[in-house]
């Protein structure tokens, strides 16, 4: 069993939430109602790729909640945000995903090279051939996508869920602690 950090705020707060246009009755997944970014997005896109991977109910959604979460005064609750850049350790949230994007190839231009993108914080100088561009990366589904793949293969590796999470942060130890608890 793994542990992480908001998943009990995740657990209380999406397991088992219906979100309009999201999660339909017959269990089937449909992004047609769903607004180009709200609340629900991030949530949509982890649980799309977790059903897709066959990973652990709502891992990717704590995750991405952790990663990529900011506070939604209207439901009074940290939620992942598909419109969130972390470069170099200074993370932002933007409104639209083409400030999004134009925030990403501006970084890029002038040299910065670690930059953390999307619900599931993809660093792009970890993962270079991840996406074909800053757009791509910044798409909820492609990212969740990427993020389950890479999930899958670090379960792989490692033969544990909590490990795999503790290296989908880090490869070094030092910053793996903070991230999971046993």
């Amino acid at each position: 069993m793994f542990s992480l950090r908001g998943w009990a705020l995740f657990a209380s707060t999406v397991s088992g939430a219906r979100p309009s246009g999201g999660i339909g009755g017959s269990g089937a997944l449909s992004l047609a109602s769903a607004p180009a970014a709200g609340p629900e997005t991030c949530a949509i896109a982890t649980r799309t790729a977790e059903i897709t991977y066959g990973l652990p109910p709502g891992l990717m959604t704590a995750i991405s909640t952790v990663e990529s979460g900011r506070y939604d005064p209207v439901l009074q609750a940290n939620l992942a945000w598909p419109w969130t850049i972390n470069a170099e350790g200074a993370g932002a949230h933007f409104e639209t995903k083409a400030e999004a994007i134009a925030e990403v190839e501006a970084l890029l231009a002038s040299g910065v090279e670690s930059i953390d993108v999307g619900c599931m914080q993809i660093n792009l100088r970890w993962h270079p051939t991840a996406f074909p561009d800053a757009a791509t990366a910044l798409d909820p589904m492609a990212n969740a996508d990427y993020a389950a793949s890479f999930l899958l293969s670090l379960f792989a590796m490692t033969g544990s869920w909590t490990d795999a999470v503790a290296y989908y942060h880090s490869s070094a130890q030092r910053y793996q602690r903070p991230y999971v608890c046993a």
